[in-house]
Formats: C-alpha cells, structure tokens, sequence
C-alpha cells in the first residue's frame, strides 16, 4: 500500500558523497524543522501500520513506511522466535536476494542480530563484507556497504530487529538513528497487536469448527448472560433464528423456560463446583430430558469473560436407567419369594435329616450356603440401587461409634480364624454428615474384605483418624494384598480378582457398595 508522504521527509536525508546542498536557513530554523518533520514521519508511520490487524499485511506496511521516510535502498523485520531460541527474518524490501525464501535465521547468541538485541541498542555497521560479527557468510556477499540495526520493542520486551540497509556508503545522521528508533517501537508495537489479533482469529476459528462439529447444543454466554454463539446443533434442537437471538439476553432467546431456570440456577452456584442438571422440556415442538452444564469462560489475551453452556438430551440415557431400576426391583422381588420358600423347605429338610449320614447333613449345609449367598446377591442389588436414587444426609454422626459398633460384630468372625482384629480411634473426632446405616455398612464391607482375604493368625486394623477438614477410615491387614493391575477394578460390581489363594465365595459387590 503506497503512502503519501509530505516532503518535508527530505530534510531527513542525508546529502550522498559528492553532493552539495545549499541551505539558506538559520540553524535553530533547520532543528525545529526536523523535530517536526521528525514527528510527522512517526505519525505517518502509525498511521500506515495500523491500517490492518492482518499480520502479514502489517509486516509489509511497516516495510513500505520505512522506505518512506529513511534515505535507504532496503530494509527488513526481523522477529524473535522464544521456542526455537531464533531470530528469524520475516519480511524484506528492497534487498538483491531474497532471503526470507532461503529462511535466513540467527542462531541464539550468535552475530551482530543477538548483540543487538541483548544489548537492547541501536548498531551502525559500514561495509558488512568487512563486518566480523556478521554470523552468515551470504548476507556478507550481499553488497550492503551501510546499514543501521534497531531494537524493536513490545510490552516493555525487545521482539524483534528492523534494519535499515545502503547499497552506497553512507553516514547514518543523529537524526537518522533517532528516527529509526522511534519508527522500530511503532512497528514493533503494530506487530505485537497484528500477532495477537490473529492468534485471536485463529483460536476463534478452531472453537468454531469443534463448536460445528459437536452434536450436543452449545450456547456461549457473555459475563451478564447474553447470547454471543450458538451452534448448528443448538439452532436444529429449539428451533432457533441465530440472526435473531444473537446479542439478547437469555431469556429473551426464545429457549424454554425450563433451560433459563436451569441456567440461572447453575449461575447461582457460586461458591460450589457446577454441576450437571437434568431439565425435562415439554413444549409443542420439543419432548425430551435436557442436561444443562455450565462452565467458565477466561481468554488472557482478549479479557473476555462469559459463559459456555452445554445442552445434551439425555432422554434415552434416562429412559434406559429407568428400565434398569425397574429391571432389578423386579427380578429382585421376583427372586425373593422363591428364595423364602427353599429357605423354609431347607430348614425343615435340616430337621429331617438330622440323624441322617454325614454326606446328607452335608449335601444339606452345602444348599444352605448357596441359599444365603444368593440371598446376599439380591440384598446387595436392592443396596446398590437404593445408594444410587440418592440418600438423606444426617449431620452429627460419629464415626468412632460406628467403629466400635463394626469391631464388635466382626470379632467373632476374626477369632474364628485366630485373627487379631483392633481398632485405633484418634481422639476428639469432629462430627460428620452422612447416612449412619450405609456408613456402618460400607466400615462393615471393608472390615469384613480384610478379614476374607487374611490368612489364619492374621491382624487386621481398623484406623479413624482426623485428616485437616476431614475424616479418614482405614483398613490395614497383613494379607494377600491386591496386585497393581487390578487395583483401579476393585470397586467395579462383580469384578473379582481370580487367583490360586482366592477361593473365598463373594458377588464381588461389596467393594461397589463401599464406593
């Protein structure tokens, strides 16, 4: 883009070798003529630069303005790469070869470009042939008998270097440098703005294609909670005009009134993490269970600060637990009344048989077993099911009673395989809030695996202790331990660790309920 520069510019030049200019003007006259003209070529330069945010575009601009007002054949931008520790020639004009094609690089703490740079000063070179700290040998060869190198400045950082190239020789005025100093940091700073503004546009596009691409609708809120973006998605679910909603506030955006609800409730947690809340939507054109998530938005480099809401219709998923509770109520149920009568045929078989032989006592007590272990299985199913519909918490629950409480009913069971069972309770336990049933059975449940899973003699510890704002329960045991690899599946319903030492019976459902 061509600038149109006064030219008062002229004043700035130099006279070459073998000219001759005849000034009729008094000394203090010619100073404050090129502080003017000093000022305006600044000004001009600003004013070229800042004509776009586009980067490359930019670049070129500041090129054109710099061989406006220097009395220079050429001139080149280079810029500081941090990751690779470079600085990199990134646009030139006027030079006899191009070396931003041969991708010419300053190899960090190497030549005249670094000096001038960790030096942060201006460098004035004649003839660079001559020149030792040049680093490359084909910038040497390029004929340049005069150049001028200028810290470029951003955020209070040198970011790059701009030269100002003479294929003749040529004395670089005070003024000259002043103004090449001054014209640097312009650059410098219209570069840095160009920079972020399309790493802005770049991030923005790259959030716009995955916005395109989700399948679940996405809505993105400014700090006050109007709609900014929304996605295809969200548009195809509520039938949505985007021209039309873009800009208004949430609950003028023609969404259901149960999704605003949602949406001011889930603003609302402030001081809590921000959950996921189920919202069912009946309206004429929608019939669905809606899950609304709400997440924080903070871009360090535009300031922004909004809103990304995530809507996802659920309808199936919940359709499908809905099934699964009723599913195992049901086979439950079903299996309970069987299970009364074999246990009642078996009680009165026992009695029957109780003068019989050893192998039909045996046959008996073998049924029994097998009796209660599906007994357990079924209670464990109704257990599982009923922690996941969610439960009433009570507060001022003491876990050292409960403790007591499952050490008492386990010692029997501990003794019998000459085990030692303890209980190491801290003092002065602050109260809890929980469900004192399902926290007795679940302290049951790891007792009762420590002591399964020990050998005869055996110790098993049962440790409660104070943890900062918590309460920490503790089963330690001597033994056989759980191998590495299956330690992230212990918690898993029916997952059992298979092995030659494992033969105790279980439904692997223990554990589950203890999570």
């Amino acid at each position: 883009m061509a600038l149109n520069l006064s030219d008062d510019f002229a004043i700035l030049a130099q006279p070459r070798a073998g000219m001759t200019v005849t000034n009729q003007t008094s000394p203090s006259d010619v100073n404050a003529s090129q502080r003017t003209a000093h000022i305006a070529a600044v000004n001009q330069v600003m004013l070229a630069v800042n004509q776009s945010l586009d980067f490359e575009e930019t670049l070129q601009l500041a090129l054109a303005a710099v061989m406006k007002v220097l009395p220079v054949e050429a001139t080149g931008i280079s810029l500081i790469d941090d990751r690779r520790e470079e600085i990199i020639l990134q646009a030139q004009r006027g030079w006899r070869r191009d070396f931003v094609e041969m991708g010419l690089r300053m190899p960090i703490g190497k030549g005249l470009a670094w000096e001038c740079v960790t030096a942060d000063e201006l460098i004035v070179t004649g003839d660079v042939s001559k020149e030792p700290r040049i680093a490359h040998t084909e910038f040497q060869a390029e004929g340049i008998m005069a150049q001028a190198l200028a810290p470029m400045h951003a955020d209070g950082r040198v970011t790059g270097i701009l030269s100002a190239l003479s294929y003749q020789p040529y004395d670089f005025s005070p003024e000259d440098l002043k103004l090449l100093s001054a014209v640097a940091d312009v650059v410098g700073s219209a570069l840095e703005n160009a920079r972020r503004y399309t790493s802005v546009l770049n991030t923005l596009g790259r959030q716009q294609a995955l916005m395109a691409g989700l399948s679940d609708a996405v809505f993105v809120l400014g700090e006050r909670g109007s709609l900014i973006d929304l996605n295809p998605a969200a548009i195809a679910l509520f039938g949505l005009e985007s021209a039309q909603v873009l800009g208004a506030p949430l609950e003028e955006s023609g969404l259901p009134d149960a999704i605003v609800s949602a949406t001011s409730r889930l603003l609302a947690q402030e001081q809590q993490p921000r959950q996921e809340i189920d919202v069912a939507v009946q309206t004429d054109r929608l019939r669905a269970i809606l899950a609304c998530s709400l997440t924080p938005l903070h871009d360090q480099t535009t300031g922004f600060k909004g809103w990304l809401l995530l809507v996802r219709d659920v309808t199936h998923l919940r359709m499908m637990d809905e099934l699964k509770t009723q599913m195992v109520q049901t086979v439950s149920h079903d299996l309970r009344s069987p299970l009364g009568s074999t246990n009642t045929a078996l009680l009165m078989l026992r009695e029957l048989t109780r003068t019989g032989t050893p192998q039909v006592q045996r046959l008996v007590e073998l049924a029994s077993q097998g009796l209660r272990r599906m007994e357990r299985l079924v209670d464990n199913l109704l257990n599982l099911q009923h922690l996941e519909d969610g439960l009433v918490l009570e507060h001022g629950i003491r876990l050292d009673e409960i403790a007591t409480q499952v050490i008492e009913e386990h010692q029997a069971e501990a003794e019998l395989k000459q085990q030692t069972l303890t209980l190491h309770v801290e003092d002065n336990l602050p109260f809890v809030a929980g469900n004192e049933v399902w926290l007795e059975r679940a302290m049951a449940n790891y007792v009762s695996n420590g002591i399964k899973y020990t050998h005869e003699g055996g110790r098993i510890e049962l440790h409660v202790r104070s943890d900062e704002e918590r309460v920490l329960v503790e089963v330690i045991d001597n033994g056989l331990g759980i191998p590495e690899d299956a330690q992230a599946r212990v918690f898993e319903r029916f997952y059992r660790i298979l092995g030659e030492d494992r033969t105790k019976q279980g439904s692997g459902l223990g554990l589950s309920i203890v999570k």
